[in-house]
């Protein structure tokens, strides 16, 4: 507790906190420590996590429960500062700078909502003979740009927009089993399977019917499925898009309808593969309003896929994990290297230490 109460400011700081990165990228930080007295510290650690984690409740009252899951994607840490293979000393004021290569492989965006996350964080902590006395608080960044299917799968999707419509055609009885009024004959079908966000989906709906159908309800819906580790799951769905357009009731006008929805910017892609906790679905539902209240409202769902970045590469840094600035010197870089760390810090004279 002395040595808790002695630290004023123990925090890691990311150079680019609003940026969002990619598998491959590095993030450049410091570990910031400030006390009121020089701090006497066994080992400081660097700690740096990908995870992902859901929890929901089933039931009410006495009988509710809740399930939960999670998934890590990796755990990396590495050695800042070693009493024992270090020359310097830690001061009342002292900053260790880093530079994290972030795993290059399938990572999910990151994710945040009422009953899950996935989350990509770094923290570090303080040892003193073995034991844990203090840690910081996790210091999130974004991971984005991410890519549900590869080259070939995305050649293959586009290919088969040309040479098959997406969308559905479905008859519906309205009225009762026992006291049919009438028949309606819906189709719907959208311009392509694959969007971006941003972009703008157009929708072309047939309706031949027999009775009279008032309105006509078209809406982009994201449903979000969070999965346990038994097997059990649970679905919301989101309107994130919708237009309420009235029919008129002309025979000679065209039954043909066309609407464009806009796809918002900075939507989460589709995530069907990526995680096994949460997975994100879309689809465009077209629901029909008849002007009996008591008859079934027709309504067809067409699946649609959104990704981000179709077709580009996913950047990565060109800085090598190498290289030093020529006023440093090399520590026992090679034990870092292969956890993806390039570590500095930088002493109160001006020089730079790899550690």
């Amino acid at each position: 507790m002395a040595m808790k109460s002695s630290i004023e400011e123990f925090v890691v700081v990311l150079d680019d906190p609003d940026r969002v990165y990619s598998p491959g990228q590095h993030v450049h930080g410091k570990v910031i420590l400030n006390s009121k007295q020089p701090v006497k510290i066994h080992k400081l650690f660097l700690e740096c996590n990908g995870e992902a984690y859901v929890c929901w409740p089933e039931g009410s009252g006495t009988y509710t429960r809740y399930r939960y899951n999670k998934q890590e994607y990796y755990h990396l840490k590495s050695c800042l500062y070693d009493q024992e293979s270090s020359s310097q000393d830690i001061c009342s004021s002292y900053e260790f700078s880093f530079r994290f290569t972030i795993p290059y492989q399938d990572l999910p965006p990151s994710y945040e909502s009422a009953h899950g996350y996935i989350r990509y964080s770094i923290s570090a902590k303080i040892q003193k003979k073995g034991k844990t006395k203090f840690k910081t608080e996790k210091t999130l960044f974004n991971i984005g740009n991410y890519q549900e299917y590869d080259k070939k799968e995305l050649e293959e999707i586009k290919n088969s927009e040309q040479t098959v419509r997406n969308g559905k055609d479905q008859t519906t009885v309205l009225g009762r089993r026992c006291y049919p009024i009438g028949m309606v004959n819906l189709s719907a079908y959208t311009d392509k399977i694959l969007y971006q966000d941003g972009e703008t989906i157009k929708t072309e709906i047939h309706i031949d019917r027999q009775q009279k159908i008032e309105r006509i309800d078209v809406a982009l819906v994201r449903v979000t499925k969070y999965s346990d580790s038994h097997g059990h799951s649970t679905c919301y769905a989101d309107k994130l898009v919708c237009i309420d357009k009235e029919l008129v009731q002309d025979p000679s006008e065209d039954p043909t309808i066309k609407l464009k929805l806009p796809i918002p910017h900075d939507i989460y892609p589709t995530l069907q593969f990526g995680c096994k906790c949460i997975c994100i679905y879309y689809h465009i539902e077209v629901r029909l309003r008849p002007k009996n209240k008591l008859c079934k409202e027709p309504y067809i769902k067409i699946p649609i896929i959104i990704s981000t970045t179709t077709g580009s590469e996913i950047a990565t840094d060109q800085a090598s994990t190498s290289e030093s600035r020529s006023s440093s010197k090399s520590i026992a870089s090679s034990s870092l290297t292969t956890c993806g760390f390039m570590d500095e810090s930088t002493t109160d004279e001006g020089d730079e230490t790899q550690l």
